[in-house]
C-alpha cells in the first residue's frame, strides 16, 4: 500500500517540480506560441512587422512549392513508416526465436544504423549512391548495367526514403523485440498443440500483445520523420527542383536562408497542425485497441 502524502508534503513536492516544469514549459510552448504570433505578421528579415492577417497563410496555400512540400512530406513519411516498421518488426521476430546469444551479437549489428547520426548516415549513402564515383554505381557498370542517377528528380525521393528506412528501422526492431518478450511462452505452446499455423498464432498472439507498442513506435517514428531535417538537407538539400524539400525544410531555409521569419511560421505552424493530427489519431487507435 502506497504512503498517503500530507498537504504540506503535496506543497513541498509541488515546489520541487515548479522549476522542471517551467523550463519545459518555457522551451515547449513559448516558441510554439511566439510562431504562431509571427505568422499572422508582416516579416522583414528578423524584424516584425504589422498584423497582416491571414494573408501568409493565403500565400503559402497559394504557392505550388508549398502544395508540393506537403505533398513530398506526405510521402516521405508513409513511406518510412511503411518500409521500416515491417522490417524492424520482422527483425525483431527472427531475433526473438534465435536466442539469447544471437540476439546479443545481432542486435548489436543492427543497430549502428540507428546510433549513427544522421550526417554520417546521410554522407555515407550520397558517397556509396553517387553517379560518378559511387561503389554501386560502379558495381552496376561492372555487371553492364547502365549507371542510374540516384539523386536525380526520377529517383531522388526514393533514395531519400530509403536512407532514412535504413537509419529507422533498427529502433522499430528494438521497441518489438522488448515487446514480444513479454508475449507468455505458454501462449505459444498451447496454440501449437491446439493445431494453430503460424499465421494465426501471430495475427491471434503475437499481434495482439504487441499493438500497443507498434502503435506507440508508429506515431515516434512519424513525428521524428515529419519533422526531419539534417538528413534530408545533408543528402539532397531538398533537390533536385524541389522535388525531396519537406516542409521542415522549408522551415529551416525560409528561416536561416532566406530570412523570411513570416513564410517560415506559417509552415511552422502547420507542421505543428500536422504533429497534433497525427498524434490524435495514433493515441485514438491505441485506445480503442485496449479498450
Amino acid at each position: 500500500m502506497g504512503m498517503r502524502l500530507n498537504n504540506k508534503q503535496k506543497w513541498e513536492l509541488a515546489y520541487l517540480l515548479i522549476p522542471g516544469v517551467a523550463v519545459i514549459a518555457f522551451v515547449t510552448f513559448y516558441p510554439a506560441i511566439y510562431s504562431i504570433w509571427v505568422s499572422f505578421h508582416e516579416t522583414n528579415y528578423a524584424n516584425i512587422g504589422d498584423f497582416n492577417g491571414i494573408d501568409n497563410y493565403i500565400r503559402f496555400f497559394t504557392d505550388p512549392n508549398s502544395i508540393q512540400s506537403i505533398v513530398v512530406s506526405l510521402i516521405y513519411v508513409i513511406g518510412t513508416v511503411g518500409f521500416a516498421v515491417p522490417i524492424g518488426y520482422g527483425f525483431a521476430i527472427l531475433l526473438k526465436s534465435g536466442g539469447s546469444y544471437v540476439q546479443k551479437i545481432y542486435r548489436s549489428i543492427l543497430l549502428i544504423p540507428w546510433i549513427i547520426s544522421q550526417v554520417v548516415v546521410a554522407l555515407l549513402w550520397k558517397w556509396f549512391l553517387d553517379g560518378s564515383y559511387g561503389p554501386f554505381v560502379y558495381f552496376l557498370g561492372l555487371n553492364g548495367i547502365e549507371s542510374i542517377n540516384f539523386f536525380g528528380t526520377k529517383f531522388a525521393l526514393g533514395t531519400l526514403i530509403f536512407t532514412n528506412v535504413w537509419r529507422a528501422f533498427p529502433f522499430v526492431m528494438v521497441m518489438m523485440l522488448a515487446a514480444l518478450q513479454t508475449v507468455p511462452e505458454e501462449l505459444y505452446e498451447s496454440a501449437t498443440i491446439d493445431g494453430a499455423n503460424a499465421l494465426q498464432i501471430f495475427s491471434k498472439i503475437t499481434f495482439q500483445y504487441t499493438i500497443s507498442t507498434l502503435l506507440i513506435t508508429v506515431i515516434m517514428i512519424t513525428l521524428e520523420a515529419f519533422n526531419m531535417v539534417t538528413l534530408i538537407n545533408t543528402l539532397t538539400a531538398g533537390g533536385p527542383l524541389a522535388k525531396t524539400e519537406t516542409l521542415a525544410l522549408s522551415v529551416y531555409k525560409d528561416a536561416f536562408q532566406n530570412w523570411e521569419l513570416g513564410n517560415a511560421s506559417t509552415t511552422g505552424v502547420l507542421i505543428l497542425f500536422f504533429n497534433i493530427v497525427f498524434s490524435l489519431g495514433y493515441i485514438a487507435l491505441l485506445r480503442r485497441e485496449d479498450s
